[in-house]
């Protein structure tokens, strides 16, 4: 496993954070509330500032502000095959070789 470290990204209204192969990511709101889906999981999740997630699945994962705009941080070992985090503007799944 590779220590990514961080990778932080802000979400404005209408737009969202795709994860794909995520387990164990985290996902803290650094500003503004968040709203959590993951596939085949029972219920939604919202966070609050000072809040996080942890990916519980392999399966998608969707984030996205609540209201607003969100701040995110984004942290986790990933192997360096192990999936791709995708904004809905583009790939950022770089910014975790980045950081």
């Amino acid at each position: 496993m590779i220590d990514t470290g961080e990778v932080r990204i802000q979400l404005r209204k209408g737009g969202h954070l795709k994860l794909e192969r995520a387990l164990g990511a985290r996902v803290t709101s650094v500003r503004g509330t968040a709203w959590i889906t993951a596939e085949r999981n029972a219920g939604d999740v919202v966070i609050l500032p000072g809040d996080s997630f942890i990916v519980p699945c392999d399966k998608l994962v969707l984030v996205g502000p609540l209201s607003g705009t969100v701040t995110l941080e984004l942290q986790g070992a990933r192997d360096a095959g192990s999936g791709a985090l995708t904004h809905r503007r583009g790939p950022i799944a770089k910014l975790w070789a980045l950081v």
